[in-house]
């Protein structure tokens, strides 16, 4: 008797496992597993040079008519463990980026919080100890305050070094009106002074 093939994984069932995945990594975690359930977005994936990333509805092609997030499938796919750190990690980042809105997420502020989360979401599933091992490549990244501009100015280098090729320096540093905000008030108190 011939054994048949096995079947191919599921990819609804993957996707519940990750999101149970994703509540086990904190109150971040949960309320991004939350989110995605709840807005039906889709999780797959796709090649690309990042290790993630997501697609509002209104995306030609690939994100219409449904937002979507997308796993780097040449590193992940429906083999991949939907309890891997690193799948969960990444989708919990995407996931924020997809609650802060577009405007905040194409800014350092919001690259800054998604990468926070990501940073506390491997923390929660894997230990302080295995965290700081991982991600010492990272510095400060997790300390900074997506608040302050000097801060968000020292992130933007450490995300660039953390990972090469990653255009932290196409972004504003605050969301595109309050930069524009900011410039404004810099450029008038120079041309009139105080």
């Amino acid at each position: 008797m011939t054994e048949s093939p096995p079947s191919p994984p599921d990819p609804q069932a993957w996707r519940q496992q990750l999101l149970a995945s994703m509540r086990r990594a904190g109150p971040l975690g949960q309320q991004a597993a939350d989110y995605i359930e709840r807005e039906r977005i889709v999780v797959g994936f796709r090649p690309q040079d990042t290790g993630a990333l997501y697609l509002p509805w209104w995306w030609p092609g690939k994100g219409f008519p449904r937002r979507r997030i997308y796993l780097d499938a040449d590193v992940f796919s429906l083999e991949t463990p939907p309890d891997n750190p690193a799948a969960v990690c990444l989708t919990i980042h995407e996931a924020v980026h997809l609650q802060q809105g577009l405007v905040r997420a194409l800014s350092v502020a919001g690259e800054l919080e998604a990468w926070q989360a990501q940073y506390r979401a491997h923390e929660a599933l894997t230990g302080a100890e295995r965290t700081a091992k991982a991600f010492k490549h990272w510095g400060k990244i997790p300390a900074l305050s997506p608040a302050k501009r000097a801060e968000l100015a020292l992130a933007q280098k450490l995300m660039a070094e953390a990972s090469p090729g990653y255009r932290s320096h196409w972004l504003p540093l605050f969301p595109l009106p309050q930069e524009i905000g900011y410039r404004l008030r810099a450029f008038f108190r120079r041309l009139f002074g105080s």
